[in-house]
């Protein structure tokens, strides 16, 4: 992802094999995140980063009975 210098997240992008649903939500969430902006000698600057997003899915708390 790209931040610009006022902290919000410029672009976005998957890196990876990822289900389509999953990568759109994983989109979706970063894209909503607000930084500090990272400075340079004092002045905000655009930066590039990676963030890992991990999804984990919980069993139903009553699953259904197997036939």
């Amino acid at each position: 992802m790209e931040v610009d210098e006022h902290g919000n997240v410029a672009r976005t992008a998957v890196i990876g094999e990822s289900p389509k649903l999953l990568a759109d939500a994983a989109v979706s969430a970063v894209s909503q995140w607000k930084f500090r902006p990272h400075t340079y000698r004092g002045v905000p600057v655009k930066v590039r980063l990676r963030q890992p997003i991990t999804f984990k899915l919980d069993p139903p708390d009553d699953p259904a009975p197997s036939q």
